[in-house]
């Protein structure tokens, strides 16, 4: 949590570009988060910015915080870490799951040994949860570098996901840039800070002060 408000805190009152919340090239770490991402090694608990090198990059798509909340007790999750993005980032949940859709076979249950990207295939060929999961399903597989404690996996993995128009995603460069050109990304950001100035949620009546502020946040 941390990591995330000096994040914030950073980008907001320095008026650097939004964008930066996502594809930063730096984040905010103490001594135990910089071994846990396997970062250069630092002394104490206070958390500093630190500049970083590689492929895994900065921002909020690289926080273990926000990776181990959207996996699950066993594994990661391109489900739930795609509906978070459509929810967070984009401002564009998907709808609430049909009465009758269904789930992903549980250990012991025929096909839980398959891999989880031959169990979402299947699902996906369901009717009621092909139109969410399409698109689900593809941001969540761009973060699979990110195992479920937010570690960066080296090797070989398989991070591509096809959206629904047939656009590919290769990994987690690709998800930032594409959630960093997205009207969504501007107008999500500009109602949460909205709603948490106000303490509440916004209305019909909040329209005009919510499209001033998603406005200056693009400039």
């Amino acid at each position: 949590r941390t990591e995330t408000i000096e994040l914030f805190d950073h980008v907001l009152r320095n008026r650097r570009p939004i964008q930066e919340l996502v594809d930063a090239s730096y984040t905010f770490v103490n001594q135990r988060l910089s071994q846990h991402y396997g970062l250069a090694p630092l002394q104490g608990g206070k958390f500093r910015k630190v500049e970083i090198g590689d492929s895994r990059g900065g921002g909020l798509l690289s926080q273990g915080s926000i990776l181990l909340t959207t996996s699950t007790r066993q594994r990661t999750s391109p489900v739930l870490r795609g509906k978070w993005i459509l929810e967070v980032l984009l401002d564009d949940p998907p709808p609430s799951p049909p009465p009758g859709a269904g789930t992903l076979p549980q250990p012991g249950e025929p096909g839980a040994d398959l891999p989880l990207r031959e169990q979402l295939e299947i699902h996906r060929r369901e009717p009621a949860c092909s139109i969410c999961h399409r698109r689900m399903d593809a941001l969540g597989f761009s973060l699979e570098r990110f195992n479920a404690v937010g570690e960066y996996r080296q090797g070989e993995v398989d991070d591509r996901g096809e959206l629904p128009d047939g656009s590919i995603i290769l990994g987690v460069k690709d998800l930032r840039s594409l959630i960093t050109r997205s009207d969504g990304f501007s107008r999500s950001l500009a109602k949460n800070l909205l709603i948490y100035a106000l303490g509440r949620g916004i209305t019909d009546a909040d329209a005009r002060a919510l499209l001033r502020l998603e406005t200056r946040l693009r400039a």
